[in-house]
């Protein structure tokens, strides 16, 4: 008798799977906004992002010119990397619907 699966345990798969992906969204940006020419510790990452966001975070002092480099230039550009990988991706998708290309299957 082959296993049968139910509406709710698919559901719950994907749901698994769309919290996973988007954890290592938020760990790729955090990690995204820490690397670059400037060294800057992941913490003070943390703290800068979640400081000018209003969440309550740990009260250190963190240089006025590694915040500005975080907020004023990691973060837009980063964010702006999402949203062009983002399109990006539903054009494609679109697109490989529309002209029902034979080479790859659309998802």
């Amino acid at each position: 008798m082959p296993f049968k699966k139910t509406k709710h345990l698919v559901f719950s798969r994907y749901l698994s799977l769309l919290c996973l992906l988007l954890v290592l969204l938020v760990a790729s940006v955090f990690i995204a906004v820490s690397l670059g020419a400037v060294t800057i510790d992941i913490g003070d990452t943390y703290g800068v992002i979640f400081s000018k966001l209003g969440l309550p975070v740990a009260s250190h002092s963190i240089a006025k010119p590694l915040e500005a480099i975080i907020w004023n230039m990691r973060v837009p550009r980063v964010l702006l990397g999402l949203i062009v990988g983002a399109g990006l991706s539903m054009s494609g998708s679109v697109m490989q619907s529309t002209v029902n290309n034979p080479i790859l299957p659309s998802f």
